[in-house]
């Protein structure tokens, strides 16, 4: 489920990156129960961020497992529990 947020509430995001070095991307401890969210300043875009699951085996036949996501420029990541939370995070009404 995909919302559109009024650009009104916007005012003072916008970020400035510098898009010819390098970044370092960070990570995020996920929260059992909760959900990622993004959320895209340029379009007011806020949905549940995708995630791509491996599981993997060591040698003592361990099981591991990694969350990733795709990261997109303009977006922001938080966690919350519903899309309704999500928002209360972001200030938004």
């Amino acid at each position: 489920m995909n919302i559109k947020i009024n650009p009104e509430h916007r005012k003072g995001w916008d970020i400035k990156k510098n898009l010819n070095q390098p970044q370092k991307t960070g990570s995020i401890r996920k929260i059992k129960g909760l959900k990622l969210f993004s959320f895209n300043f340029k379009t007011g875009e806020l949905k549940e961020a995708e995630e791509k699951i491996t599981e993997s085996f060591d040698e003592n036949n361990c099981k591991t497992i990694t969350r990733r996501i795709e990261q997109d420029i303009d977006c922001i990541y938080l966690q919350a529990l519903n899309l309704k939370n999500a928002k209360r995070k972001l200030k938004i009404d």
